[in-house]
C-alpha cells in the first residue's frame, strides 16, 4: 500500500464561497468504488458534516477541511478535526484521506483511537499513529451467548483492515484480555478464526501464572494457545509441607497442654 509523506502541505487561502460549495455538492456526494465482483462495481457513498471550512484546488486533487468532521462511510463512522484529502491518481473516484488532531473509529463491536489516521475511501483499510487504543466490546448472539470475547489493545501503530477487521500492531503492545495480558513488540489478529499472534517476544500474565518467549499464539474460538522459542513458564503452588509442619506443631502443643 502507498504511503504519503509525512509533512503536512501549507495551507491555503479559503476558496470564494461559490467554489466551496460547489466542492461540497461535488465531494460528498460523490459514491466511491467498492469491491469488484466479475463485471459488477458497487458504488458506496462517504458523507463528510462539521465542515468550518474547506479550500483546496480547482481539480479537486487535493482538499482540506477543518472543524468538529465526522466522516461516514457505511457502518464506519470517523471523528476529527482536520483532514486532507488526495485523489490517488488511481481513478476519478479514488481517494485517501490524512486525519490529524485526535482521530476516533466506531464500527459495529469495534472502537479506535490516535493521534492521526490514514483513511482509503475505496480500498478499506486505515492506519492509526500514536497513543493508539483499540476496544472491542463483548459480543453476544440472540440468545446471549457470547459470539466474540472482549479485549483492549495499546500500541504506537496499527493498521486494521476495516470490511474484515483485521489488524496488525507494532510498538510498546499491550492486549487485556479478561482472563490475561500479554505484552509484546507485534501482533497480528485475524477476525474470521479470532486468532492472536504475538511476535518479537511476548509476555503473557495471568492470575498466579506467568509465561514469556519469541511467539505466542492464542485462538480465542477453540480457547487453545501455542507458544513457541525460548519459553519459560511461572506459576505459583502451595507449600504444603509448611502447612504439615504446622500441623504437627499444633498437635504437640496440643499433646502438652493436655499432660499439664
Amino acid at each position: 500500500m502507498k504511503r504519503w509523506a509525512t509533512n503536512r502541505p501549507d495551507r491555503r487561502p479559503p476558496l470564494a464561497s461559490g467554489q466551496i460549495l460547489l466542492f461540497l455538492l461535488l465531494f460528498l456526494l460523490l459514491p466511491f468504488p467498492g469491491p469488484v465482483r466479475g463485471e459488477e462495481k458497487k458504488t458506496e457513498q462517504v458523507r463528510i458534516t462539521g465542515i468550518d471550512r474547506m479550500w483546496g484546488d480547482t481539480e479537486g486533487e487535493k482538499t482540506y477541511l477543518e472543524g468538529d468532521l465526522v466522516i461516514t462511510k457505511g457502518n464506519t463512522v470517523i471523528h476529527t478535526f482536520y483532514a486532507e484529502v488526495i485523489k490517488t491518481g488511481e481513478g476519478d473516484r479514488s481517494r485517501r484521506a490524512r486525519l490529524y488532531g485526535g482521530v476516533r473509529l466506531f464500527q459495529d463491536e469495534l472502537k479506535l483511537e490516535g493521534s492521526e489516521m490514514e483513511f482509503a475511501f475505496d480500498e478499506d483499510w486505515a492506519v492509526f499513529r500514536g497513543d493508539v487504543r483499540l476496544e472491542r466490546e463483548e459480543v453476544r448472539d440472540a440468545a446471549g451467548e457470547v459470539g466474540k470475547e472482549g479485549f483492549i489493545l495499546s500500541c504506537d501503530f496499527l493498521e486494521v483492515e476495516t470490511k474484515r477487521k483485521d489488524f496488525q500492531a507494532s510498538g510498546n503492545i499491550s492486549l487485556v484480555h479478561k482472563e490475561f495480558t500479554v505484552t509484546s513488540a507485534g501482533l497480528t489478529y485475524e477476525d474470521a478464526g479470532e486468532v492472536l499472534f504475538f511476535t518479537g517476544g511476548f509476555f503473557l500474565f495471568r492470575e498466579k501464572e506467568n509465561m514469556k518467549g519469541e511467539e505466542l499464539r492464542i485462538d480465542l474460538q477453540e480457547e487453545v494457545f501455542d507458544a513457541r522459542n525460548g519459553v519459560e513458564l511461572f506459576f505459583e503452588v502451595e507449600e504444603e509441607e509448611e502447612a504439615e509442619k504446622e500441623e504437627e506443631q499444633e498437635d504437640e502443643e496440643k499433646e502438652l497442654e493436655k499432660e499439664g
